[in-house]
Order: structure tokens, then sequence, then C-alpha cells
């Protein structure tokens, strides 16, 4: 594939991420801290974990379309 207009197949979803499992909660506590009050429902995000959020920023198709266009 040299012309970046070119299509790029999709694999088969059998050969995509093989051999991952997902992480246990206790892993991604150590990892990120606690996201808030870990009850039933929704809580408001922790301040400390409210410091790692994003607003406003735009990761979906439409940048990587722009990119891609310049």
């Amino acid at each position: 594939m040299d012309n970046l207009k070119d299509r790029v197949p999709i694999p088969p979803k059998d050969v995509v991420n093989t051999g991952l499992s997902a992480a246990k909660e206790s892993t991604m506590l150590a990892k990120f801290g606690k996201p808030g009050q870990l009850t039933k429902n929704c809580s408001d995000p922790s301040a400390k974990f409210k410091k790692r959020l994003k607003f406003g920023v735009d990761v979906g198709l439409s940048k990587c379309q722009d990119s891609i266009s310049q």
C-alpha cells in the first residue's frame, strides 16, 4: 500500500488482541486509584482522579481524518 488513499483491510476478530484478558479490579485500583466513592451508583470523581480527566478533547475519527488530509 503505497497510496494513503488505499483502503486498509480490517483483520479478522480472531487475530486481534489474542491472548489478552481484562485487568482485575485490584490492578486498576492500584494503578489509577479510586475514581470516586465505590458505591452501587455513580458518584462524583474524587479530586485526585478528576485532575487526570481530560475535557473537550477530540479523540474521535474526525481527528484522524484531519491528520490524514494534511
